[in-house]
């Protein structure tokens, strides 16, 4: 038995097979772009307290991304997290890579940061450990730029200029007398 078709069959056959193929093209094109068919490498790190970080927070090496954060669990007294590493950063994850929680603002927008390794120490294998290093917080970032203290010198300092200015206001003092002379 043969298949005769007509001309509006034909035509009609060709849109879907066109609209199918376009379809595809655009899955392939965004999946692409998206890293949906690049290869990932898994690895855990963990850190004192979980800073904000929730699953799909982004990985970055020197500011770019290279991976999510996939699981977050509670192990002992430490939160474990699994990281998902394009294959190719492989290569940066080294022994003496540091993990870091760090954020572009004071509140929010965490992101896992990862600190790569000197080219001589070993690779951490996959489901290797990075070990890591707790998030700076307010307090530390107050004690590093010493705010107590350079705020003890303004307070000082404006207190001085304040004594300055009572002299030179007082009718018997150091101004008016010179300038009454």
């Amino acid at each position: 038995m043969e298949l005769d078709f007509n001309r509006k069959e034909k035509i009609a056959g060709i849109f879907i097979i066109g609209i199918a193929i376009l379809l595809l093209a655009t899955v392939i094109i965004i999946g692409r772009g998206k890293d949906w068919f690049k290869t990932y490498i898994t690895y855990y790190t963990a850190f004192e307290e979980s800073y904000n970080v929730k699953v799909d927070t982004p990985v970055k090496l020197f500011n770019a991304d290279i991976g999510k954060v996939k699981d977050i669990t509670l192990v002992g007294d430490k939160v474990k997290v699994k990281l998902k590493i394009l294959e190719d950063y492989q290569s940066r994850i080294r022994t003496d890579s540091v993990a870091t929680v760090e954020s572009p603002t004071l509140i929010g927008s965490e992101y896992i940061s990862i600190i790569p390794g000197s080219k001589d120490a070993p690779l951490i294998p996959q489901e290797g450990d990075i070990p890591s290093r707790a998030k700076r917080s307010i307090a530390d970032l107050l004690n590093e730029f010493q705010v107590e203290k350079t705020t003890k010198m303004v307070v000082d300092a404006v207190q001085e200029i304040s004594r300055i200015v009572l002299l030179l206001r007082d009718p018997e003092g150091p101004l008016f007398t010179a300038l009454d002379n």
